[in-house]
């Protein structure tokens, strides 16, 4: 297996994208993108999520017919490239400033997982993630940052 980091992100927000109150996040988005896509590492991210598509993680965050949902799916070379991303660029301006655009919860909002670098990560097994992390905490399956778990070895 050719190991890659997926990772998920997923929250209810303060409100819809459109909402004045989430204006100084949205105004953010397209450049945090760019970043992200010309970071070293970089593999992949979701870009385009069809209409009704993320009904598995709405059942996640407890939410039904709700627009308010932030959801990131991404793909890097290692643990330490997405964590340089995560901390070390604009993007840690975000998370900084993030209880104004998401307020807080117990449920994990994020979950990091190895995957085999050809493939991508689907919406539902996203949910699956982090159902995991929530239900069993960090594993082999779903882990965090703070409690990592190495790569699968590659089999004989």
């Amino acid at each position: 297996m050719n190991n890659a980091i997926a990772q998920v992100n997923a929250a209810v927000m303060r409100g819809a994208l459109g909402d004045p109150v989430m204006k100084s996040m949205v105004s953010k988005i397209d450049s945090i993108n760019r970043l992200a896509e010309q970071h070293h590492g970089f593999i992949w991210r979701i870009e385009d999520i069809p209409p009704g598509t993320l009904a598995p993680i709405q059942v996640y965050l407890g939410l039904r017919n709700d627009d308010r949902i932030y959801f990131n799916l991404t793909m890097l070379e290692s643990i330490d490239s997405l964590k340089q991303f995560t901390y070390e660029t604009a993007h840690n301006g975000l998370l900084k400033d993030k209880n104004q655009w998401v307020p807080s919860t117990q449920l994990p909002t994020y979950a990091l997982w190895w995957i085999d670098r050809q493939e991508r990560p689907r919406i539902e097994e996203a949910a699956r993630r982090l159902a995991t992390l929530r239900d069993l905490g960090p594993t082999q399956t779903a882990f965090t940052f703070k409690a990592p778990h190495p790569a699968p070895s590659p089999a004989n």
